[in-house]
């Protein structure tokens, strides 16, 4: 996704992500290309040379598209085409993070997004020295 400013929820950073890469990005169309449903799984990477040796997270969410017409930036993507779950699990062609995520994909689509969701929920805390906000966003998966 690339390097972000502090203070940015993960939702907006997904949805922002999409636009820069896959639309025209003006300031209007921020929220109607996708909406944010939960996070499915993040990577931890530490020492990346390219980020000066910095840590690196790396969210995975499930979004929903309000559109799928695409219109991928020229100067970062190669290629960009949807492509049904069961082809991406199924080839060769993709990195080990894209092979699991569609696997994830195909258990929620055979279980239901419970199985595996990560959601968000807006929490209220009684802190004032603590922080300036009076809540955070707690993510994790719903107990049964």
């Amino acid at each position: 996704m690339g390097l972000y400013a502090w203070h940015t929820a993960i939702a907006s950073l997904h949805i922002r992500h999409i636009i820069l890469r896959y639309s025209n990005p003006t300031p209007c169309c921020l929220l109607k290309l996708a909406g944010f449903e939960s996070v499915l799984g993040f990577r931890q990477q530490h020492k990346l040379r390219r980020y000066f040796d910095l840590s690196d997270l790396y969210f995975i969410c499930r979004l929903t598209p309000y559109t799928y017409d695409i219109h991928p930036c020229q100067d970062e993507v190669i290629k960009c085409q949807w492509m049904k779950v069961e082809e991406l699990a199924a080839t060769q062609e993709t990195t080990p993070l894209s092979h699991l995520t569609a696997q994830l994909l195909l258990k929620a689509r055979d279980r239901g997004f419970d199985a595996c969701d990560i959601t968000m929920q807006e929490v209220e805390m009684n802190l004032p020295d603590y922080a300036d906000s009076k809540s955070y966003k707690l993510f994790m998966k719903k107990p049964d």
